[in-house]
């Protein structure tokens, strides 16, 4: 994740960001749950295509410039198609089992 990123940065602002970044999964969730989806573009038409995606929750940390880039261009792939969007998560009470905010 942090490779597409930062290249889609390098690619905006012509130079290399030096920002500490890191994307974790939350991996109980990818092991429990069915994250993976199969989304339809054109769906009945001769272009249709299917496009395997997945939703399931995450951490990000990294400095306040590069959170805002990945917020504003998406994270992953196929972002021109609308994937890659993320919102921020309400914050869970705090859980013996999972730890702070359900990880």
């Amino acid at each position: 994740m942090r490779k597409n990123l930062f290249e889609k940065f390098t690619a905006f602002y012509k130079y290399e960001p030096e920002d500490e970044f890191d994307f974790v999964f939350k991996l109980n969730y990818i092991v429990k749950k069915r994250w993976r989806k199969l989304i339809t573009i054109k769906a009945g038409k001769k272009e249709e295509t299917k496009i395997p995606c997945m939703v399931a929750p995450f951490k990000l940390r990294g400095t306040r410039r590069i959170i805002k880039f990945a917020w504003d261009v998406g994270l992953g792939e196929k972002n021109s198609m609308g994937f890659g969007m993320w919102d921020i998560a309400k914050p869970r009470k705090k859980n013996k089992i999972l730890g702070e905010n359900g990880f």
